[in-house]
């Protein structure tokens, strides 16, 4: 849309200027004067647009804001190959993975492992509880002490069965 404006000052530009050459061909004095007048309402005209466009107050701005929209637009290229490589780790199967496809994946991603974290936070202050309660035991210990058990019966299962 942007582009189409541009284009449409352009052309804007282009007859004011046909319509100065014309002026210029048929009449002298007072006609030369009007054409300069009108060229400089021209050029007053695309700068007005040029420093809305940019969002600048004055002329001498307008430098910065096209070093800014350049800054930007040699970024893009550097955006577009991050993107490609997040969307190929997400979905190296998936030739044509798009951040669209691949946004929800993350997303899911980062709730499993919010999930995972509050899992382990909850499995170490078990372990560190027991620890307490038994004194200065190795976790190693302690788990095979819990285990011990565990896997007894586990292994007598099919004995109790036929009791």
């Amino acid at each position: 849309m942007k582009h189409n404006a541009l284009k449409e000052d352009h052309r804007r530009a282009e007859m004011n200027v046909l319509e100065l050459k014309k002026a210029m061909k048929g009449k002298k004095g007072h006609s030369e004067r009007d054409a300069k007048h009108k060229a400089q309402a021209a050029e007053t005209e695309i700068l007005d647009e040029i420093r809305v466009r940019l969002k600048v107050e004055s002329n001498e701005e307008i430098l910065i804001g096209i070093e800014k929209m350049l800054k930007i637009l040699s970024a893009i290229p550097h955006m577009e190959s991050f993107i490609k490589k997040v969307c190929d780790i997400v979905q190296p199967k998936s030739k044509a993975g798009s951040i669209d496809e691949v946004i929800p994946k993350l997303d899911k991603w980062k709730r499993n492992l919010s999930a995972y974290t509050e899992q382990l936070t909850f499995y170490r202050s078990i372990v560190e509880h027991l620890q307490n309660m038994c004194g200065d035991v190795e976790l190693k210990d302690l788990i095979e002490t819990i285990e011990g058990p565990y896997y007894l019966a586990w292994k007598m299962r099919p004995f109790i069965a036929v009791l």
